[in-house]
This record gives structure tokens, sequence and C-alpha cells, in this order.
């Protein structure tokens, strides 16, 4: 029997594998937007409104029903199916991701039938929505992981990443100068890559952003960063490139509107 893999390789995989899922849902969104407004829509006629609860990197969350999609627990099955009833969930649960999105630059939740639809029908040419997902507990690991994943990324063999001497919104850009000819048009998309970085004082890696190269409004940007100093729970922000101009404000806005979701801020209490 092999050996389980150190928490930190899961720490890394977690990250990869969210940049992964992110490009696969903007890949089949209109399987997801159906699959998601079936899920609501059963809740609504259920009228099951119980809130998220957990704790997200030592933060008590209350998010409710119709923020928060998709939260895995500590221990949980991840794609199995569960087997026997979900056991109750307490601010005391461990977190270890969700998602949920934000139209940007107001930050509305997808809070009622009107909006939803909004979503469901926005050109990805256009649309002002972006998705956020944040992986905590077990996933977050030692800290490190964006440093390893930057060097991952410019250490592959079949793309030659060259550091762009002009920065572009505050960011360190390294730029495709050659890729491979013998890459399929599948593995292309995967490469053709610009890889922007901010780092902090320590030259750590603070955000590492990956945009696509597409030619066209729809080229999609996944940015990767802690969510707060304090927390130990990553931020993934999922949007078109015409918003990265916006990727520090994006941040902090997301922020904002999550921790309002803290459980002594009593926001959830105002919600019908």
């Amino acid at each position: 029997m092999s050996p389980p893999p150190h928490p930190q390789a899961r720490s890394d995989q977690s990250l990869l594998r969210g940049l992964a899922v992110a490009t696969i849902l903007s890949a089949i969104a209109a399987a997801g937007c159906i699959a998601y407004a079936a899920r609501h829509g059963a809740a609504i006629a259920r009228n099951i409104r119980a809130p998220i609860v957990g704790d997200m990197g030592d933060i008590p969350m209350k998010m409710p029903w119709y923020f928060a999609e998709w939260a895995e627990y500590e221990g949980e099955p991840t794609w199995e199916v569960r087997k026997g009833p979900a056991p109750v969930r307490t601010l005391a649960s461990k977190l270890v991701s969700f998602g949920f999105k934000l139209r940007y630059p107001d930050m509305a939740e997808l809070s009622t039938p009107e909006l939803w639809n909004e979503y469901r029908t926005a050109s990805i040419y256009t649309t002002p929505w972006i998705r956020i997902g944040i992986s905590t507990g077990s996933h977050f690991g030692d800290g490190g992981a964006l440093d390893r994943h930057l060097e991952f990324t410019l250490a592959d063999a079949s793309v030659d990443y060259k550091l762009d001497p002009r920065p572009q919104y505050g960011l360190s850009v390294y730029r495709p100068s050659w890729i491979a000819p013998s890459l399929s048009k599948a593995a292309l998309l995967h490469v053709d890559n610009d890889i922007l970085v901010y780092r902090d004082s320590h030259g750590r890696v603070d955000t590492l952003i990956i945009c696509s190269n597409v030619k066209h409004d729809a080229a999609p940007c996944t940015q990767e960063s802690r969510l707060d100093t304090n927390i130990k729970a990553w931020l993934t922000l999922a949007y078109r490139r015409g918003r990265l101009s916006d990727w520090k404000i994006m941040a902090t806005k997301v922020h904002h509107t999550l921790m309002q979701y803290r459980a002594d801020a009593g926001r959830i209490s105002t919600i019908p």
C-alpha cells in the first residue's frame, strides 16, 4: 500500500484543483446554471432556508442558504455519494471549501429569482458576475502554496515564460515567448496564458493571476490570494480579462462581503 500524501501536497493539490474547477466551470457554464437553478428551485419549493454554518480558518461563519454553494467539511466524501444522513453542522464544524457568486461592482448576491435569471442569461463577453471559491482547513496547508504554484508553472518545459519589463496594474507579468509546436489545441489553452504576480514586502507571492490569451472579451482570469493575513484561507476569483485592472478592488470587496457573514456580525438575522 502506498503511503498517504503529505498534508502540504494535499494543500497544493487543492489549490490547483480550484484552478482546474474554475476552468471547467467556465466551459460548462450552461449545464452548471441548470443544475444550480434546479437545486435552489427545489430548496425554495420545500422552503428550506437553513443557513450554511461552520468554521472558516478559526472564523465562525453563518451564511444564507442562497449564498454559499457546495460547502465541504473536514472528513466529508468529496466526489463520492454520501452514505447515510448528513451530520448536523454547527459553528465548530470545520469547513474546507465553498463557493459563491457576486455581481461586480455592486456586489449583489444571488438572493432573488430575478438576480439568478440575470446571472444565467448574462453574456460571457460582458458579464459583471465573478465566481469565488474559498479553500480553508486542511486545504490551506502551510501558506506557501502560491510560491510553489508559480515555480511549478514557470518550470513547464512546454512553454518559455519571460518577465515583461513593464508591470501591468502593479503586477509583474510573465508572458510566453515560446510554446512547443507539438502541443494540441486543447493543451495550448492551458499554457498560452499571461502569469501576473504581486509580491509582498518579503518577496513572497501575495497574489497570483493566470489570464488566458485567447483573442476575445471572454478570456478568463483566475486569481489566487490569501483571503486575509489573519485567516488561514485561500481566495479564488474567476472573471473575464476585461476586469483585470480591478484585481485588487475586487478582492477587497469580496473580502468585505464575505466577512459580513461572520457569525458575530449579525447580518444573517436580517435575512428573511
